[in-house]
């Protein structure tokens, strides 16, 4: 009697340390940092990378290992390729928010953008993004911004690993602490995957890198129609962005 109440203490234990193991979904425009946040949530977790886009399993990544009994983390980059009623099922969702003009006009560093027709359709596809999220239930997401994790990785790092931890998909800051302690050689590693077709402008040194290939007036148009057209978007999650006196020189002035 009392070796079956230790067994049925040490298996409620092992739950409540764990909890229930759910997956992982990833939304996000691409170009907002989603390789990197990949990387990241798969070193705290141990979970595999999963591809929602291409329906397909995503190679390990080389210094990091993996629990293949986990649920995976599932990528996706648009809100209809996720798993309907979501909302109502498991699974926590994670978005990535970066500036919008340095999403938009990432590309050849000689290309330049004068007109909003051109990147609309990219700039709704963003935007749907960020409504998909809003509708999330509010304890099972989270931002990760693409800025912080530039300007101030151990902050916004150790933020997604407490949202982790508080879904119980986290055991304790072990994972948190290796990776933090190997995060230059875990930092250097992804910069070197972009080569190519996926080759990386900045390196992930500035933050205001694209915003050169955007004229003031252009970004003024973009601005405007995201504030008409998406109130509630702007103003909790894009009015960040705005221009103001302390960008302007970042963009095109002609």
């Amino acid at each position: 009697m009392i070796f079956r109440a230790i067994f049925f203490i040490f298996v409620f234990a092992q739950f409540h340390i764990r909890g229930e193991d759910v997956p992982i979904y990833l939304l996000t425009k691409e170009r907002t940092g989603t390789s990197w946040t990949l990387y990241i949530t798969q070193a705290l977790t141990q979970k595999r990378l999963y591809s929602q886009d291409g329906l397909h399993e995503i190679y390990q990544r080389d210094p990091l290992d993996v629990d293949y009994t986990l649920k995976p983390i599932c990528r996706c980059h648009a809100p209809k390729r996720m798993p309907e009623n979501l909302t109502e099922k498991e699974g926590v969702l994670l978005v990535t928010l970066r500036d919008y003009h340095e999403a938009l006009f990432r590309g050849p560093t000689d290309q330049t953008y004068t007109n909003l027709s051109e990147i609309l359709h990219e700039l709704e596809r963003y935007i749907a993004v960020i409504e998909y999220f809003d509708a999330f239930p509010e304890t099972r997401r989270k931002i990760i911004s693409y800025e912080n994790l530039m300007l101030n990785p151990v902050s916004e790092i150790t933020s997604l690993f407490h949202f982790l931890q508080k879904q119980s998909l986290v055991q304790d800051e072990t994972s948190l602490d290796r990776f933090l302690s190997e995060y230059q050689k875990h930092r250097t590693y992804m910069v070197g995957q972009y080569n190519g077709d996926w080759k990386s402008y900045t390196k992930g040194e500035h933050v205001h890198f694209h915003k050169k290939k955007c004229t003031i007036w252009l970004a003024l148009q973009i601005q405007y129609y995201i504030q008409s057209k998406h109130p509630i978007i702007w103003n909790k999650y894009f009015s960040r962005y705005r221009l103001n006196e302390n960008n302007l020189s970042y963009f095109d002035s002609k």
